[in-house]
């Protein structure tokens, strides 16, 4: 049962990842890539916001991606034994449910992340202004 926690919760760790680091990479927006490369005397909130979440969420898939990969790790250096080459169902679904509870947290962390990069970022900007 636990190697097919470990194997499952690997892959789907792994596909959670990407869903963070994909949405981190293409969340900035054309209107903020245009807002980032022209020259302004104010800040623009917006961009702080956008530029905040795609911080936050390329550090939650990095974390995923490190989580999967040290299960994967794990699983190639545990030794094989012959009833380790099945799926254990328990194990599973285990997994598909250890995996979703995961996965919700990680929106979550994503968000007070976001939130508290984009509250030091303002109060920078106000500083300086």
């Amino acid at each position: 049962m636990l190697r097919s926690f470990i194997q499952i919760s690997a892959i789907i760790f792994t596909l959670e990842a990407s869903w963070f680091l994909l949405q981190g990479n293409l969340g900035l927006s054309i209107n903020s890539i245009a807002e980032i490369s022209s020259t302004k005397l104010d800040y623009n909130a917006d961009v702080i916001k956008t530029l905040s979440k795609q911080r936050a969420d390329s550090w939650v898939g990095f974390a995923l991606l490190l989580l999967a990969f040290l299960l994967q790790l794990s699983n190639a250096l545990w030794e094989m034994r012959w009833q380790d080459f099945s799926v254990n169902k328990k194990g599973a679904v285990l997994s598909i449910i250890a995996c979703a509870i995961i996965f919700v947290a990680c929106f979550f962390i994503s968000k007070s992340m976001a939130s508290n990069t984009e509250a030091k970022v303002t109060q920078i900007l106000q500083n300086n202004s």
